[in-house]
């Protein structure tokens, strides 16, 4: 598992801003939208019918007429080593001890990596979500918080949840989702066990 993580981020490349380029050039007659999510969080409905998304808490980061783009933040699978994955990355004498969870980001492409931190840091490949909240997508940013030079408060997750055009806009129709503040002390809070029940007690619109 520690080589797929590493082969993940050493893909990334800049594989968020090439999402974003892309379902933002995308063509054709696009229906409107009455407010971008883009910045908020899409928060599970107790009722939520999709298995894969029950109790799941996503940070949008991206929500046009042309689709939407977000990452669960309270899904944790995998616990691994600092050391191992800076070994992964050919990474020579940087002592890192400790551990990072990785989290389960949504189905789509669940072997790319994505790395959600405080607005301290900032790399070629990085995209401010709020003021608070930023996205990384190139492998500089894991380097980065393996030496040591990274942010101070990070989330890794695999993974990524996507919409087409008019799909979340469905979805939210049919009573699938609350949306809520992009709390920082919700995304980047180490403890996942509660984020749901946090986002979902700050939901901003009664749907």
């Amino acid at each position: 598992m520690m080589e797929i993580l590493s082969s993940s981020f050493k893909r990334l490349g800049f594989l968020l801003l090439a999402l974003i380029v892309s379902q933002s050039a995308s063509g054709g007659d696009a229906l409107e939208i009455q407010t971008s999510y883009a910045g908020r969080l899409l928060v599970a409905k107790p009722d939520m019918g999709d298995p894969r998304f029950a109790e799941s808490v996503i940070l949008m980061i991206k929500h046009s007429p042309d689709g939407a783009f977000g990452l669960v933040i309270n899904k944790p699978v995998l616990e691994v080593g600092l050391a191992e994955l800076a070994e992964g990355f050919g990474i020579a004498d940087v002592a890192t001890s400790g551990t990072a969870k990785a989290h389960f980001g949504g189905p789509v492409e669940p072997n790319l990596g994505f790395v959600i931190h405080s607005n301290d840091y900032a790399s070629a490949g990085t995209i401010a979500v709020t003021d608070t909240i930023a996205v990384s997508s190139d492998a500089r940013a894991f380097r980065d918080i393996l030496g040591g030079e990274g942010p101070q408060r990070f989330v890794f997750v695999m993974g990524y949840a996507g919409w087409s055009a008019g799909q979340l806009e469905a979805e939210i129709a049919r009573d699938d989702w609350e949306i809520a503040p992009a709390d920082r002390e919700i995304v980047l809070d180490a403890n996942s066990a509660t984020k749901w029940q946090r986002a979902l007690q700050q939901r901003l619109i009664e749907l």
